[in-house]
């Protein structure tokens, strides 16, 4: 063998001065495809052996099976950062609910009277009514489709994603957009309605119908809560 012949192509002083770059190399080009004749086709690659196809396909089809039967993870623990943005604002909401408590009950006080078990009943009650109140006005709640964003920044559960007819628009289906700051995340962002917890819930749907996004009958449907 010549020092010539033993020369690697590739980093030859005739490849590199341009001599050989246009011309085809067929032993190049066969061992890319003709001398790889299994193929997949679904991801294209190709084996030399069809027993290495084989067990290519038999690879992709666990890693379908895993993911059609895999339950996602809900992500609740946020970082440390987005922990205390969130402590922040939920002390400042109670300060300022307490202020209007006391405003509304003034000499009256809190309006709890003797018979315990019965007003605990009734609490018990009227939550539960509010709760599926809540469940009743977020039914069917979906916004437009935000690019890049394919989970839940809250539950880390992915978007569903559909083709609203009346908007002609592209929307995340049972998702509400935050209405202030939540966990650390900025007003405005998509999360989806399981994400939330009810009293979150029902203050975000509040704050829609005074908007007029949404109404109770949902007749009303605008950007920032469409029902479909």
């Amino acid at each position: 063998t010549t020092k010539k012949d033993a020369e690697p192509v590739g980093f030859s002083k005739a490849y590199l001065g341009g001599t050989l770059l246009n011309v085809r190399h067929e032993e190049v080009i066969n061992s890319l495809y003709s001398d790889q004749k299994h193929q997949c086709m679904q991801t294209g690659q190709r084996f030399r052996e069809k027993h290495q196809l084989q067990r290519h396909l038999d690879l992709l089809y666990q890693r379908k099976k895993m993911q059609s039967e895999s339950t996602p993870s809900r992500k609740w623990l946020v970082g440390i950062d987005l922990w205390k943005e969130s402590v922040k604002g939920m002390i400042a909401d109670s300060r300022k609910s307490g202020e209007d408590g006391q405003g509304e009950n003034g000499d009256g006080g809190d309006g709890s009277t003797g018979g315990n078990g019965a007003s605990g009943g009734g609490g018990a009650k009227r939550k539960k009514a509010e709760e599926e109140e809540v469940d009743a006005m977020a039914l069917g709640l979906s916004v437009v489709a935000v690019r890049n964003s394919k989970t839940c920044p809250l539950s880390g559960e992915s978007f569903q994603v559909f083709y609203n007819d009346d908007d002609d628009e592209w929307h995340f289906k049972d998702t509400v957009k935050l209405r202030r700051v939540y966990q650390g995340l900025p007003a405005g962002s998509p999360v989806l309605v399981s994400s939330l917890p009810s009293d979150e819930l029902k203050w975000t749907l509040d704050q829609m119908v005074s908007a007029g996004e949404v109404s109770l009958d949902g007749k009303r449907r605008k950007a920032g809560g469409r029902r479909y």
